[in-house]
């Protein structure tokens, strides 16, 4: 979040009932269940300033969520952020 306040955890749902019956593959998100009987687009956010695919391109919050939107519109069921580089040597993220 731009303020830097942690979000809290969105309140527990139940599985989706048609997945629960049948027995598909259910990925339960914060967002809610998200059904993997088929394939799902999974958008990329790389927000680190050192990311070798983007080169640091949406370090700024709006421009970050405004590229997530794009994601979404394109056609994403999920995003996986990058907040924290993983290149050897990188500092680590603080908690704060």
């Amino acid at each position: 979040m731009a303020s830097g306040a942690r979000r809290p955890p969105r309140p527990e749902r139940d599985p989706a009932p048609a997945a629960a019956a049948t027995g598909r593959p259910v990925l339960h998100t914060r967002s809610g269940p998200l059904p993997l009987d088929s394939a799902v687009l999974v958008g990329v956010l790389n927000a680190t300033p050192d990311s070798f695919s983007d080169g640091g391109r949406h370090l700024d919050p709006a421009r970050a969520a405004a590229a997530a939107a794009e994601m979404v519109a394109a056609g994403a069921t999920m995003l996986d952020v990058g907040a924290e580089s993983t290149r050897p040597g990188s500092a680590p993220v603080p908690a704060d």
